[in-house]
């Protein structure tokens, strides 16, 4: 099932660089549908928020013809919620290792968000956008 799209971030990843929440690091990826509302996270008996089920965020090359990620990220799930009568959509928080991120090069990465349960059941989110890696920002 592809039962929406991911945004990603706007400012470019750098090479070797940890991206993990201990850090305040994560990268927050807003899962919308095609028309930009939340998108749907129950699928019949399934959910995102199931326990056991794991979800990773997979970089590839762009342009590059390639059937496997490059770089992987675990995520963590987070239901919509309402705040303030502001509806905020449900989203990702993924990480990446600097062991991952360090086998980027500069340039633009597909995203595909994957979800797995423990009977093998998949559900994958289509990109929308693209995850840019740098070889280092100046910080101020």
């Amino acid at each position: 099932i592809s039962p929406g799209v991911i945004v990603g971030p706007t400012e470019p990843l750098v090479i070797g660089d940890d991206y993990l929440t201990v850090m305040n690091r994560s990268i927050r990826i807003n899962l919308l549908d095609e028309n930009g509302n939340p998108a749907e996270v129950d699928y019949g008996t399934y959910a995102l928020d199931d326990s056991g089920i794991s979800i990773q965020l997979l970089l590839a090359r762009s342009g590059k013809p390639s059937v496997e990620a490059n770089i992987v990220g675990t995520c963590t799930f987070f239901p919509a919620e309402e705040v303030d009568d502001v509806l905020i959509p449900p989203y990702l928080i993924a990480e990446f290792t600097k062991v991952e991120t360090g086998k980027a090069v500069p340039g633009a990465y597909d995203m595909q968000a994957e979800a797995v349960w423990q009977d093998g059941k998949v559900v994958t989110f289509a990109p929308y956008g693209q995850i840019q890696f740098a070889r280092n920002i100046r910080r101020a």
